[in-house]
């Protein structure tokens, strides 16, 4: 049963508080059959949701998405910047041979997916001036400079979380042209590992930020997160939370954060509310029921969640 219809805003007269521009695919459990909604995009815009209630994702889907389009609106998520292009939505085959890894097979190839990227041009007024940008996006051709251009000319925050295959040692001359104009960042431990070998999380941060960002996000998943601008880094702890499927956790605290961060919460308070939407994303596979169970069990976790200044850790 889908989760029942929740008022949204008219896209044809406000913009959405967060565009998240990523990929929502179809995830296929091999074992079982299931078949669920997946992809980073919208994991980012389930976290994102938890915190606001204008929240649009920017993805090119197929007609066969049409029996989930209750599901998302019941999580919160708007589905007007889903841009219809032919029968079949990306999807992702997941197996599991052993506990706790998991494998991702896209189908029926990668260039597949790759063609199902939206662009910001393809999106009307106003879906494509949010108040704050999500982006999990590589270098594919055409896709960064009209974004950059209207978030320069708007004056529009950009998050962009990192893809691991650009987390290169010191990073290439495109990756930090985007970055001198990205907003926050957000990396977990491993793509910070690749890009400063063995940098504490103190001297990561700085050097990220030496970069262009004003806000670092640095995901360590049961380890929690430690979070920095030019005022302070501080380490947020994990939620008292039973991981089921760690699918999904870091977009939803990446989404969550830049909401609560939109609405004016300091690190502190965004970094718990992130916290607390990744928690709710991987108690279970796939999405809670709905936004208010979202929502509520959220708030819950986030109760659980540990804030304190970083202090001599190393590595």
């Amino acid at each position: 049963m889908t989760a029942p219809r929740e008022q949204q805003p008219d896209p044809r007269t406000s913009r959405p508080e967060i565009l998240v521009i990523s990929r929502l695919v179809l995830d296929e459990f091999k074992d079982s059959g299931q078949v669920a909604l997946g992809g980073s995009g919208f994991w980012a815009a389930f976290g994102a949701a938890v915190v606001s209630d204008s929240v649009q994702l920017a993805s090119r889907v197929g007609d066969d998405l049409d029996p989930w389009r209750d599901d998302l609106i019941g999580l919160g998520i708007g589905t007007d910047a889903l841009l219809l292009d032919g029968a079949q939505t990306s999807r992702t085959l997941i197996s599991y041979p052993e506990p706790e890894q998991r494998l991702e097979e896209p189908l029926p190839d990668w260039t597949a997916h790759v063609r199902m990227r939206a662009m910001l041009t393809d999106l009307p007024e106003p879906i494509r001036s949010p108040l704050a940008y999500y982006v999990f996006r590589d270098h594919h051709p055409g896709f960064w400079p009209p974004l950059l251009q209207h978030a320069e000319h708007t004056g529009t925050p950009i998050m962009w979380e990192l893809p691991a295959t650009l987390c290169t040692p010191g990073l290439d001359e495109r990756t930090r042209d985007v970055l001198a104009q990205t907003t926050i960042v957000s990396l977990n431990e491993q793509e910070a590992h690749a890009i400063f070998g063995d940098l504490g999380p103190e001297a990561v941060i700085t050097a990220l930020r030496t970069l262009g960002p004003r806000v670092i996000v640095l995901r360590r998943g049961a380890r929690g997160s430690i979070i920095g601008d030019d005022d302070q880094i501080l380490h947020a702890g994990p939620a008292d939370v039973t991981a089921v499927d760690p699918t999904g956790g870091g977009n939803a605290y990446s989404g969550a954060f830049l909401a609560a961060w939109v609405r004016g919460h300091g690190l502190a308070d965004a970094a718990r509310i992130a916290t607390g939407a990744a928690a709710c994303a991987i108690e279970q596979t796939g999405h809670p029921a709905d936004r208010a169970t979202a929502r509520s069990r959220a708030t819950t976790l986030a109760a659980t969640v540990e804030i304190r200044p970083l202090e001599g850790e190393h590595g």
